[in-house]
């Protein structure tokens, strides 16, 4: 799968509209970064995935949160399950509250397992974190809970998310309410998302 942009991030992927490892930097886990973490994002910018990997295998030895979590990521490009959910769940511990909603993708996605995914999405949304929203919203939507996704969706947008914003752009056209399809859509594509801009003028073109 190649690699998605937004506003805010751009990076690798998991199997959800947006990628999760670039998103690393807009959760609550801030302060000083870890010499290995920041060589393992600079080879996985440089798209070199081994160089990347044994960089944050050094972080996650050190116990970093977020080079652990980015490891968990990196190892789906391996299509290596076993290390993908081993390191997800050792930054999960670690308090990346983004490893959350990460292994919510996980379990849907990969081990079809939508209970145990659900159990993550919520730990995920109860930490408040945005793209933690935006994950469950999608679960909730493809399980046709349109009010339930709807309302996480308005939270993401409304912490100031643009995948947020996007994201319920989208929503909002696949129910038919091209008004608001249109008003979260065109927000979207004047902060820069790529894809907003694309369904934008999808939009347009056909209404």
């Amino acid at each position: 799968a190649s690699p998605s942009a937004s506003s805010e991030t751009s990076g690798n992927p998991l199997p959800t509209s947006q990628p999760i490892t670039s998103q690393a930097t807009t959760s609550k886990n801030d302060g000083p970064r870890n010499p290995n973490e920041v060589k393992c994002s600079t080879a996985l910018e440089a798209n070199l995935l081994d160089e990347a990997i044994k960089f944050c295998q050094l972080a996650a030895k050190e116990k970093d949160p977020r080079g652990t979590f980015t490891l968990g990521t990196l190892y789906i490009y391996k299509n290596d399950n076993a290390n993908t959910e081993k390191y997800l769940k050792v930054a999960a511990d670690l308090g990346f509250e983004m490893a959350y909603g990460a292994l919510g993708v996980f379990y849907e996605m990969t081990q079809k397992d939508n209970a145990k995914a659900e159990l993550w999405y919520k730990k995920g949304v109860a930490v408040k974190i945005p793209e933690n929203y935006i994950t469950y919203a999608l679960f909730l939507e493809k399980q046709k809970k349109f009010a339930e996704a709807e309302k996480y969706l308005i939270l993401a947008d409304k912490s100031g998310l643009t995948w947020g914003t996007y994201q319920l752009g989208l929503f909002y056209k696949k129910q038919g309410n091209n008004v608001k399809a249109e008003l979260y859509l065109s927000a979207a594509a004047k902060a820069g998302d790529v894809s907003a801009m694309y369904e934008y003028a999808e939009l347009l073109r056909t209404v």
